[in-house]
């Protein structure tokens, strides 16, 4: 009995997404098609890779970041590096430490920070916040107004 190939139906819609400027923007989503299913419609968008690092740095006791990321004393040093690793596109930026039930670093810290590392690479940044509802809303207004 012969294979039918039959295409499979994916209801919803992934948006699309560009994020950078520039030479530099890229665009995720777009598709409606299950992922990695690109025999049943083409994809319009491939696959991005992000690195995600946060505003506390890196995990020290993990010799293979130790490794990489040896010399980089400062989030903007551990953004630039990560910017360059093999196959990435674009850096994420989670502040962490602007939970208040963590540190509880100030609105004003955490732009000079997302500055800082915005000012240091060269690829697409995206700003993941605390996961706090209350501080997040007023981090994300100030980052927009400082990373336009």
């Amino acid at each position: 009995m012969a294979f039918k190939r039959v295409p499979q139906k994916f209801t919803a819609t992934v948006n699309e997404v560009t994020i950078g400027t520039g030479d530099k923007a890229i665009t995720l989503g777009g598709e409606n098609v299950l992922p990695l299913y690109s025999f049943d419609a083409p994809i319009t968008n491939k696959a991005r890779i992000g690195v995600q690092i946060t505003d506390a740095g890196y995990d020290k006791t993990v010799p293979a970041l130790a490794a990489y990321y040896a010399g980089a004393e400062t989030i903007a040093d551990i953004a630039k590096k990560a910017s360059e690793m093999p196959g990435a596109d674009f850096v994420v930026l989670a502040l962490e430490g602007a939970d208040p039930n963590g540190e509880d670093k100030s609105v004003e810290e955490c732009v000079a920070l997302a500055k800082e590392v915005a000012a240091a690479i060269d690829c697409p940044l995206a700003i993941q916040g605390s996961k706090n509802v209350e501080k997040d809303a007023v981090l994300f207004d100030k980052l927009a107004e400082a990373l336009q």
